[in-house]
């Protein structure tokens, strides 16, 4: 498997274990491992064995691959943009039914941070929910008067970063 372009891998121990189900007499070498950076054209995973069994696996391995890697990469393009700053990137719960972990987990490889796992983790405050100043002064205040102090309260900014903060009483 040779990538197209520069990027974050995350996924070559799962594309490995896919063309494993199909046969586990494939010789699997993985060239360029998961959180480490590829660049264009370069093998990172390199198979031999049954050609009709690589082709059965090729395209569930590269599916993986590929979403998992871009997710990573996606991930890692806009930690570096924000390095200079003291911001956090993280990601959403919005994730794919079934990949969530997975996904979650190339979000780490790429150099972001967990947001949350369900609900009840922390309190996140959206720029719908502020319609002021005043309001956005007091908010954090007001919410972690309700919550265990050791709660985290997020402001999401934009649609790809959220800043994270955490306010003291």
């Amino acid at each position: 498997i040779v990538t197209r372009e520069p990027g974050r891998i995350w996924g070559s121990m799962i594309a490995a274990h896919v063309f494993w189900r199909v046969d586990q007499e494939l010789s699997i070498e993985i060239k360029v491992r998961d959180g480490e950076d590829a660049s264009a054209g370069e093998r990172i995973i390199y198979i031999t064995g049954d050609s009709q069994a690589i082709l059965s696996a090729e395209r569930t391995a590269l599916n993986f691959l590929q979403h998992l890697s871009g997710i990573a990469t996606t991930t890692r393009n806009y930690v570096d943009k924000v390095e200079s700053h003291s911001t956090i990137i993280c990601e959403t719960r919005k994730t794919t039914p079934g990949l969530r972990e997975l996904e979650k987990y190339a979000v780490r490889c790429g150099g972001g941070n967990n947001h949350r796992a369900s609900l009840a983790d922390c309190v996140m405050i959206k720029e719908n929910h502020i319609d002021s100043d005043s309001t956005a002064y007091y908010l954090p205040k007001d919410v972690n008067a309700l919550l265990d102090p050791s709660r985290n309260v997020y402001n999401k900014i934009g649609l790809s970063a959220e800043y994270h903060y955490k306010f003291r009483s």
